[in-house]
């Protein structure tokens, strides 16, 4: 889940990032709802795991199981 929140499979294809209790957890947890609420307003991108819905307590993210971050950003990169 990483150092300010936890993640939980609530479904095989969505998890839920809840925020850790501690005040920099979430100070940390709630910038990172921001670039979500920006994301929000714009279209999709292929190379950023998609968020369906967010909350002040938890966000829900596409669940890209057994993927790291450089394999998905390959699958999905477009050349000129």
């Amino acid at each position: 889940g990483g150092g300010i929140s936890f993640v939980y499979e609530v479904h095989p294809l969505i998890v839920v990032k809840v925020p850790k209790s501690g005040e920099f957890e979430r100070e940390q947890f709630y910038k990172e709802l921001e670039i979500y609420r920006i994301f929000a307003q714009k279209r999709p991108c292929p190379s950023i795991v998609q968020c369906f819905l967010f909350s002040d307590n938890g966000i829900f993210l596409e669940y890209i199981r057994d993927m790291s971050l450089s394999s998905r950003m390959q699958k999905n990169h477009i050349r000129d």
